[in-house]
């Protein structure tokens, strides 16, 4: 977790798990409730190898995130790093 906090990584929040065996979300969340106690930013993201997979089950994610607390989500655009709150293209 040190090595997570001096880095400022953003951390993936993947609904990958969902589609396969695990059948849940990625990370864990003991251990991405640790991330964010060290301060690292969360990023979303389905890791679709499909088009359909796209955003899929999104709906999940959030609301984890949201009972975690987390009410903002790094966004990359042009390799460039920046945090939009959750929700803000519905405004």
């Amino acid at each position: 977790m040190d090595g997570i906090a001096e880095s400022q990584i953003a951390v993936e929040v993947s609904t990958a798990g969902l589609r396969k065996r695990a059948q849940e979300l990625y990370p864990a969340p003991a251990f991405l409730e640790m991330c964010l106690q060290a301060g690292a930013p969360v990023a979303l993201s389905s890791d679709a190898h499909r088009p359909q997979d796209v955003g899929a089950d999104y709906d999940r994610a959030l609301e984890l995130l949201e009972d975690m607390g987390v009410s903002e989500l790094c966004v990359f655009e042009r390799r460039e790093r920046r945090l939009e709150p959750i929700g803000a293209s519905e405004r």
